[in-house]
């Protein structure tokens, strides 16, 4: 009888230490400490498939970063993307467990190379129209009439140079 005890306690022991395990998903963000490594740059390019959902749905896991990493790690799997283009989340949180819901576009690198290999493909590229494009997807608009601020802090209008 004693050794049926034993066996079960020690049973119980190993059920409970064994059913305590987690999982954990980490997505491609790496932090180098160390800064004497010298690391060349590289520049891609992302094909999006605006007609491709990448979406999943986490488990229950501790914390809600926690949920979404391992949301956004589970559409990466799932549908073989690269990246999750404009990701959305939908968090649900209880007591102690949360649920992450990702839903995004597919896209996948292509091009890889080395910065310095691309930089003869912007030799030719106009600086006034990248600004341009930066401000309209900024949701700003270009100025017509400039704004000059004088010299005691009052802001004056100046248009073509002249004072109004």
């Amino acid at each position: 009888m004693k050794n049926l005890t034993i066996s079960i306690f020690a049973i119980s022991v190993i059920a409970i230490i064994t059913s305590c395990s987690s999982l954990k998903h980490s997505y491609r963000q790496v932090e180098i400490q160390e800064q004497s490594l010298l690391v060349t740059p590289v520049l891609v390019d992302i094909d999006v498939n605006l007609e491709k959902r990448v979406t999943a749905v986490s488990p229950k896991v501790k914390g809600v970063n926690d949920a979404i990493s391992t949301a956004y790690y589970m559409a990466l799997e799932k549908s073989g993307a690269d990246v999750i283009i404009d990701p959305v989340y939908k968090v649900e949180s209880g007591r102690k467990k949360s649920i992450a819901t990702v839903a995004g576009f597919y896209g996948k690198y292509s091009n890889a190379r080395k910065i310095v290999d691309a930089l003869p493909e912007y030799e030719n590229l106009d600086t006034n129209n990248i600004k341009k494009a930066l401000m309209l997807i900024n949701g700003f608009r270009m100025p017509t009439t400039p704004t000059v601020v004088s010299e005691t802090g009052k802001q004056r209008k100046k248009a073509f140079g002249k004072d109004k």
